[in-house]
């Protein structure tokens, strides 16, 4: 009997290769499944790339993190606010644009009209400097109009652009959360900015611009 018993367990090497492969098989399936419930809660906890109605919602920033219906309809006011803005940035722009503008051909209007009355006051002598055409000179230029850069318009329209750039891309990326509540959000809050401050001005831009 015993000698029997201790053929019975003898094992060779390639008895211990097999117990060792079923093994690894049996422990194989609970890391596989493990794995896919992990990929699954990861899925479940991040972002949605449909469109879906939710509660849960992390926007743009780790703490800004909706978990209750209220917290999600005071995100989707915030959001249409910050729309409403948006439209109203590009309206002070062109405002801004359109009074300088306005502000510069008013000048060159009286510097026109102040040559014209020199001309009718005293004539030119032949040889001698005319002062309205010191006048039309680059010499005569402002600093500004010479570079345009150093304009200080210039300079506060770079930050407003900058500013305008900034705010569209956010909008955006609140839009790419698929959340219906937000997109809705975004677009009603640019289409009442539009319907706000353009009344006057049926002029036409993109809007991440």
């Amino acid at each position: 009997m015993d000698l029997r018993y201790n053929v019975v367990k003898m094992e060779t090497p390639y008895t211990q290769e097999v117990r060792q492969h079923e093994h690894h098989h049996e422990v194989s399936p609970p890391s596989e499944t493990a794995s896919s419930r992990s990929s699954e809660e990861a899925s479940s906890s991040g972002m949605a790339m449909y469109f879906h109605i939710s509660n849960v919602e992390t926007i743009l920033f780790k703490f800004w993190h909706t978990n209750s219906v209220l917290a999600i309809v005071g995100s989707c006011v915030a959001v249409f606010i910050v729309a409403i803005l948006y439209e109203l940035l590009k309206f002070y722009r062109e405002w801004l644009k359109r009074s300088e503008g306005r502000r510069l051909s008013g000048g060159a209007h009286r510097r026109r009209s102040s040559r014209k009355r020199h001309r009718r006051s005293k004539s030119v002598s032949i040889g001698s400097v005319d002062e309205t055409t010191m006048a039309g000179t680059p010499a005569s230029y402002g600093i500004t109009e010479r570079y345009p850069w150093l304009a200080p318009m210039h300079w506060y329209q770079t930050f407003l652009h900058m500013l305008q750039v900034t705010i569209s891309f956010m909008l955006m990326l609140v839009f790419m959360t698929f959340n219906v509540w937000l997109c809705l959000s975004v677009v009603l809050g640019a289409g009442l900015g539009y319907f706000i401050f353009f009344v006057n001005d049926e002029g036409f831009s993109e809007h991440c611009n």
